[in-house]
């Protein structure tokens, strides 16, 4: 995969609305503290082994035994699955959707990848860019577009948001997030594990997200 191809920056008219789905990284909850993403050890030792049949519970045999590599979200378990030819490549701890901006359900695919995105503020206009206090951290993976726009809750205001909106995989800087369902839609992880993430993918790659 051309590294230089796949960060490619978008034309405004696109980055803005993918990144109007990312206001939850500036929703500031109790800290906790969270394990970080572990990889898994290489095929073959049997901890390993019960350890990844344990993980890949509730996901459908025919998901894991497809031989392409793709990903699966357990959205309920808060949990990324990186999977290929029946084996479990990797899995990290998310944070997904709060209700009433829940991370949407389905078969999708990888449809732009980007490093040290921009983030713009749906309403305000207003932009964060590359550095630490971005609220996409250091890599943006879009895999869902919706064009119908949404309207809810956010606190205390009524967000309207309007146009085609993305939802994506993406870092942040608030780890204590991670694991919690606190964003409008998107998925965050941790930094590092959106870093390791970004290099496992590319354009096309397969997502479904199961409840």
């Amino acid at each position: 995969m051309d590294p230089d191809r796949r960060s490619a920056s978008l034309p405004q008219s696109r980055w803005r609305p993918a990144a109007g789905l990312l206001l939850a990284a500036a929703l500031l909850l109790p800290a906790i503290s969270l394990p970080t993403p572990a990889a898994l050890a290489a095929p073959g030792a049997s901890s390993r082994a019960s350890s990844s049949q344990s993980q890949l519970t509730g996901v459908p045999v025919a998901l894991v035994q497809r031989p392409d590599r793709h990903l699966v979200l357990q959205r309920r378990q808060r949990r990324l699955l990186v999977l290929e030819a029946g084996e479990l490549i990797r899995t990290y701890p998310v944070a997904v959707g709060m209700p009433g901006w829940e991370t949407p359900l389905g078969r999708f695919e990888v449809l732009n990848m980007h490093k040290n995105p921009v983030w713009e503020h749906p309403a305000k206009g207003t932009r964060i860019g590359p550095g630490p206090a971005n609220p996409l951290g250091s890599r943006w993976i879009g895999f869902q577009k919706d064009c119908a726009g949404r309207r809810g809750f956010s606190g205390d205001q009524v967000l309207d948001l309007q146009g085609c909106l993305m939802t994506g995989f993406h870092g942040t800087p608030h780890r204590w997030t991670v694991g919690r369902a606190v964003s409008h839609g998107c998925v965050r992880l941790h930094d590092e594990s959106v870093q390791e993430l970004f290099e496992l993918v590319e354009v096309g790659t397969s997502v479904t997200v199961l409840p």
